[in-house]
């Protein structure tokens, strides 16, 4: 069975823990293998080097934003098929379709 790679990117280590713990429980039946980064920078570098099949992207990052790793990760033709799931504990934040949309995202209120 081939393994399901996910990049969990968040740079609250109790996000980052709780999605993991989520996650392991699909390890033993599912082949999933879990990647985690805590800024944009290693993110991107993580995506490149392990194309995973998902990505759960919190927005507000250090070095690069949520919003920016995803627009890159859909113009990258290898990683253009992606799955990005945008996180954020700010709503109001990235309530425009257009940001988003940039990235290649979907935005839904």
């Amino acid at each position: 069975m081939s393994e399901l790679k996910i990049l969990i990117v968040d740079d609250e280590p109790h996000i980052v823990i709780l999605l993991e713990e989520v996650f392991e429980l699909l390890e033993e039946d599912y082949g999933v293998e879990l990647l985690t980064a805590m800024d944009g920078e290693k993110a991107l570098a993580l995506a490149v080097e392990h194309q995973p099949q998902l990505v759960i992207l919190d927005v507000m990052l250090p070095k690069i934003s949520g919003l920016a790793v995803c627009q890159r990760i859909k113009e990258n033709p290898e990683l253009a098929n992606t799955t990005v799931i945008l996180l954020t504990a700010k709503g109001p934040t990235v309530r425009s379709p257009g940001r988003v949309s940039r990235g290649g995202g979907l935005l839904r209120n």
